[in-house]
């Protein structure tokens, strides 16, 4: 990631206290300092009819025996436990050998908004977040 975009959004790593919390949860996978993008495709909000944004984005990403946590551009954008209905709306997938991508419909984040937010990192843990969060293996 060009070291602009870096400056601006951060290393892509967890707060301490974040940290701390996910190394007591066990089976933890981590994933720090990740480059991608997110783009965000609002079809209807309050105050907006139709817009499509494409930024670069630092991230992490941890998988727990008990939840998702997803941090991106300096906050946690996603923290949801794997029975909550919202991870369920969540879709997982390889976009690539080394890019896991994360998509949702928009009223997942935004409650009363209709759209789609798509996020791409690039790990090489891809492919076992994958398998862990599909529950396949």
């Amino acid at each position: 990631m060009n070291p602009l975009w870096r400056s601006m959004y951060g290393p892509g790593l967890f707060h301490e206290a974040e940290r701390a919390r996910l190394s007591t949860e066990g089976d933890a996978l981590v994933a720090e300092g990740l480059d991608g993008s997110l783009r965000v495709h609002v079809r209807r909000a309050p105050g907006v009819r139709h817009r499509v944004t494409l930024q670069g984005a630092t991230g992490a990403v941890a998988v727990t025996s008990r939840r998702l946590v997803i941090f991106v551009n300096g906050s946690t954008r996603i923290d949801v436990t794997h029975r909550d209905p919202v991870r369920r709306r969540i879709d997982v997938r390889l976009a690539g050998a080394d890019r896991v991508e994360f998509s949702c419909a928009l009223d997942v984040l935004r409650p009363g908004s209709e759209g789609t937010v798509r996020l791409r990192l690039r790990t090489t843990h891809a492919p076992e977040l994958v398998r862990r969060l599909n529950g396949s293996g």
